[in-house]
């Protein structure tokens, strides 16, 4: 399988673990879209030619993240496409786990598997049920860092939408079409809370 990899960046220090945790695959066949938001430059900074840099025009805004996405998904060919956001760790296996489950499901065209949660981003936690979820396996809910699909499918939806930047609308639309989706309870990546 070849992966076109979408990163959305708003200039979090935490870019370059993200970073890292793709260059890191066992699966080696993919290109990394970072899409930066114009906060700092990191033309240099990462010697791999499967990393691509793309530097925003538009100032930052609330709608970035599906603004990214789109973006990155319209310079790649790769026939599928998986994400990534600059607070999010992928596990060595996530792309090697994402290829298995369509070899074994050749019909498969909306692939997912599962992560941990890790607490980082704030001082503290909003509230005693996020407390509660933290270093916990979630297996149920669908997280764009988990996700991917092909690049067909996405296609015949209207894309990440501005207004409605969320993952399980994505993931819904593209089921309403009729995509065959596999899951795995295989934790492959973690996220912040």
């Amino acid at each position: 399988m070849k992966f076109d990899i979408i990163l959305p960046s708003v200039g979090r220090l935490s870019l370059f673990q993200a970073i890292d945790s793709v260059l890191h695959q066992e699966h080696k066949d993919w290109n990394l879209y970072v899409v930066c938001d114009g906060i700092g430059h990191l033309e240099g900074a990462v010697d791999d030619p499967r990393v691509q840099v793309l530097t925003s025009d538009q100032p930052r805004h609330q709608d970035f993240g599906a603004w990214a996405r789109n973006k990155g998904i319209a310079v790649g060919t790769n026939p599928w496409i998986a994400y990534i956001d600059d607070d999010d760790i992928w596990l060595p296996n996530h792309l090697s786990t994402l290829s298995s489950l369509r070899e074994e499901n050749s019909q498969a065209t909306l692939l997912r598997t599962s992560g941990r949660s890790f607490y980082w981003r704030r001082k503290s936690p909003r509230s005693k049920e996020t407390v509660r979820k933290l270093g916990q396996v979630n297996t149920t809910d669908i997280l764009t860092v988990g996700m991917s699909h092909r690049r067909d499918l996405f296609k015949l939806t209207e894309g990440w939408k501005p207004e409605d930047n969320h993952d399980k609308t994505l993931w819904n639309a593209m089921k309403s079409l009729g995509a065959l989706s596999v899951e795995s309870e295989a934790v492959t990546f973690e996220f912040a809370r």
